[in-house]
């Protein structure tokens, strides 16, 4: 799946103003870019599925808490729920807890993956 598009070709490589070198320039450079551009959205999609995984299996332990919560103590909407984990996890961050550093930036971009599902 690709998240970003990149045009490979440009209308000005056309152009008459450029010689022969520079149009060959631009376009080897055009090429890289576009290499670098597959490459990237290639990382991008593993780190999504990464997270995605851990969204899932997350939900399957804990049950759809998020959407559907108890409410057996706490009465706050799904959105207030959200944020507070969220400033649970930067705080954790800030103050350079080592638990587990991955986990703790997996969990916060889970947390506002789930937060912009709200």
């Amino acid at each position: 799946m690709s998240f970003i598009h990149y045009s490979t070709t440009a209308h000005w490589l056309n152009e008459p103003d450029l010689n022969f070198q520079q149009a060959d320039t631009l376009r080897e450079n055009l090429e890289s870019h576009s290499q670098s551009s597959t490459d990237f959205d290639r990382y991008v999609g593993r780190v999504l599925d990464e997270v995605g995984q851990l969204l899932s299996e997350k939900n399957k332990l804990y049950g759809n808490a998020y959407f559907e919560p108890i409410g057996v103590f706490s009465k706050l909407s799904a959105v207030e729920r959200i944020d507070a984990r969220i400033d649970e996890k930067l705080a954790r961050i800030k103050s350079g807890q080592k638990d587990d550093q991955e986990d703790t930036i997996n969990d916060l971009i889970g947390l506002l993956v789930i937060r912009k599902m709200i």
